[in-house]
């Protein structure tokens, strides 16, 4: 065996084991949706996708700030990662700048052929829309967000708990549309 295959080979498995390592500390339900994603979407991807996800990804969602974060972070992930679309950028607890504020988002999406700028927030009723006051400070967000040029998409902590790839999917057929693709099935 060749010496550069031999060091490709140990390469791939330390990454194996620093991925399970990094699996091993998600929260339970987020280690479950991995094995949901596995069955019900093997069947409609070649099984080596998965295990090049999880190289790809490292299951690395530490700068996530909650389990619904990590859920739809790893639903986005997988999605991009298995249709192969190369032109979208997916940054997490990014910081955007609008006219007038520093927004801290929980997901800022980027697609390169048609300059699509799109923000997701994954929003857990702990900690959004309690009072009137916090639905028009959201509602206020969102706007300087749309003015910056975002596309701005909620998911609640159920919808994201309950379907986190029918979630991610809404944006990708977003993406899809607006850049002219035809849409995929994937959920």
């Amino acid at each position: 065996m060749a010496k550069h295959t031999v060091v490709n080979e140990l390469t791939k498995r330390k990454r194996t084991l620093g991925a399970l390592e990094n699996f091993k500390s998600l929260p339970q339900e987020c280690q479950l949706l991995f094995f949901a994603m596995l069955d019900t979407q093997l069947g409609k991807y070649n099984p080596d996708t998965f295990y090049d996800f999880i190289l790809a990804t490292e299951f690395d969602y530490s700068d996530c700030d909650s389990p619904i974060e990590i859920m739809f972070a790893m639903a986005i992930d997988f999605l991009l990662f298995a249709r192969m679309v190369g032109i979208t950028e997916v940054n997490r607890q990014e910081e955007i700048k609008t006219d007038n504020n520093i927004y801290r988002v929980d997901f800022e999406i980027k697609e390169y052929t048609k300059g699509l700028k799109i923000v997701v927030e994954c929003d857990g009723h702990d900690f959004h829309e309690k009072t009137k006051e916090q639905v028009i400070q959201r509602d206020n967000r969102d706007y300087e967000l749309k003015m910056a040029g975002y596309e701005v998409f909620h998911f609640s902590g159920s919808e994201i708990f309950n379907a986190p790839l029918a979630s991610a999917t809404k944006v990708l057929r977003y993406i899809e549309r607006k850049i002219g693709d035809e849409c995929k099935e994937n959920s």
